[in-house]
């Protein structure tokens, strides 16, 4: 008797290994890139893993975003928040000639500062967002920043610059982005966006949502290769067709419309043989029973029935003796619905045994 598979390691472990955190953190940031590249205009580019988790391109704008998943609360102290500031304020001084735009994306929410440095229950993060729209707020904000740990050049320019050009250079270029959806809620809002894209190019829901998985693997192969790692609006549009797209043989595709009794007549024109088809008597009876001892296809019956009622019509095609007759028979037999069975082999035999010109 095969033995019961343990659900805990029952051998000592390392537990300051487990690196659960850190994937989880990765796993947001490729959701959030996803979503970044659903959103992309025409003339944007998204490039991953750049000047920060990604950055979005346009005419020498540059919008770098890092992404952070975190549940603790941030202030302007917060080691993150001072990395940000540095590394904007780096990435902008080494590209003069590009318009460069910071945005901390994060789940987390603004804390307080110690010391209440900008009043009874003002959080830092928010006050910076109070300066941007006045710039008379600015003074506290200046003197508090010169308190942390940031890079020589931007404490000089801190301790150098008027107020108007603290606000231009600075300020207004930074989004504290805080409060971001989980990645629950983001994998939804990007099933919504995938589901409103493949609606205008009459894509089932149900498919246009199963492209989420394809769009990630894609990411996740990207951020794995060195070098530059681009993304379009064409490359999204080349990524959600080959997801919910689905290719048979040439040669196949032409058995397929050549052995189609309802095509053979529409060329025809001649509405009189299609009336004819329809009124042929096709005797229903109940489905046929499941082959005993066959095997029990649930995932792939279970992926028919999921077409079936997404579609209300399938086709099940392939060559004799593969098992069509008997998949059909398993999908009637797990389902609730009510089935009937009708045989058109023998029907479409009387048909096609009548030379073509006869039927006009």
């Amino acid at each position: 008797m095969e033995s019961e598979k343990p659900v805990t390691p029952d051998y000592k472990v390392n537990s300051k290994r487990d690196a659960t955190d850190s994937i989880r953190g990765y796993v947001y940031q490729i959701y959030q890139s996803v979503l970044a590249w659903v959103d992309l205009k025409d003339d944007e580019v998204l490039f991953l893993e750049c000047a920060e988790d990604f950055d979005i391109y346009a005419n020498k704008t540059v919008i770098s975003t890092q992404v952070k998943d975190l549940t603790s609360k941030l202030t302007l102290r917060s080691a993150d928040v001072v990395a940000a500031l540095n590394n904007f304020w780096s990435l902008q001084q080494d590209n003069p000639q590009h318009d460069i735009k910071l945005r901390f994306l994060t789940t987390a929410n603004a804390g307080h500062e110690k010391g209440t440095p900008f009043g009874q229950e003002q959080k830092g993060l928010e006050y910076w967002y109070r300066c941007q729209s006045d710039k008379a707020l600015i003074p506290p904000l200046r003197n508090f920043l010169t308190t942390l740990e940031l890079s020589p050049n931007l404490l000089a320019f801190l301790r150098s610059s008027s107020d108007e050009t603290l606000h231009t250079q600075l300020l207004l270029r930074i989004n504290w982005d805080l409060g971001a959806k989980n990645k629950h809620a983001l994998q939804l809002a990007i099933e919504d966006k995938l589901k409103i894209h493949g609606h205008y190019y009459r894509t089932n829901t149900h498919y246009s949502c199963q492209a989420l998985s394809h769009l990630l693997k894609h990411v996740v192969d990207l951020l794995s290769v060195k070098g530059h790692k681009p993304l379009s609006r064409a490359d999204f549009l080349t990524e959600f067709d080959t997801a919910t797209t689905e290719s048979i043989p040439k040669s196949l595709l032409e058995t397929l419309r050549s052995n189609s009794q309802l095509q053979q007549l529409a060329n025809n024109n001649d509405s009189g043989s299609l009336t004819r088809l329809w009124d042929i008597p096709y005797p229903l009876t109940t489905p046929l029973p499941v082959v005993e001892g066959a095997l029990r296809r649930q995932a792939l019956v279970a992926k028919i029935h999921s077409h079936l009622l997404s579609f209300r019509v399938i086709f099940l095609y392939g060559s004799s003796g593969t098992g069509k007759t008997n998949i059909a028979a398993m999908l009637a037999a797990t389902s609730s619905e009510r089935w009937e069975w009708g045989d058109f082999v023998a029907v479409a035999l009387n048909i096609f045994k009548r030379p073509l010109p006869e039927q006009l």
